[in-house]
């Protein structure tokens, strides 16, 4: 089981920042712990822009193009309705989320991460995009000793 979290997004909740403002996360702070790659969701195509990390994680190839489902069918059968949800609710209104579970890699078992996103740029008539990043723990699922 995982964590699933949404917050209704407002300027006032980004202390003043834009809400398309992305910070990368403090490098000399998370990189001793976490792999960190940002990604996008573009509402009005429903793709996704990912990175390399990401796209190993998720066992998704360089050249696959990446919508919602893509990712889904890589989390296990329990978690893919929560994520689904929360990409639903923020895709309709401005919000933010975070969620932890894992991905099922094929060659490597169960991957744990960490994603926290939300609404930038959002726009009633469709446009606009989800923004966020993903944090993978600098572990090996091998060496992993509960199950998921």
């Amino acid at each position: 089981m995982g964590l699933f979290k949404l917050f209704s997004s407002t300027m006032a909740d980004r202390n003043g920042l834009p809400a398309n403002t992305l910070l990368q996360p403090s490098p000399d702070v998370l990189s001793h712990f976490f792999l960190s790659e940002t990604w996008t969701l573009h509402l009005n195509t429903g793709i996704f822009d990912l990175g390399p990390i990401a796209r190993a994680r998720h066992s998704i190839s360089e050249t696959e193009r990446c919508g919602l489902l893509t990712l889904l069918r890589c989390y296990p059968a329990a978690d893919r309705p929560k994520v689904m949800q929360l990409f639903e609710a923020a895709s309709s209104e401005p919000a933010a989320f975070c969620f932890a579970t894992v991905s099922l890699h094929p060659d490597q078992g169960e991957q744990p991460f960490t994603c926290v996103g939300e609404t930038a740029s959002f726009g009633a008539d469709g446009q606009g995009i989800i923004s966020g990043v993903f944090m993978f723990p600098r572990v090996s699922a091998g060496n992993c000793i509960t199950p998921h």
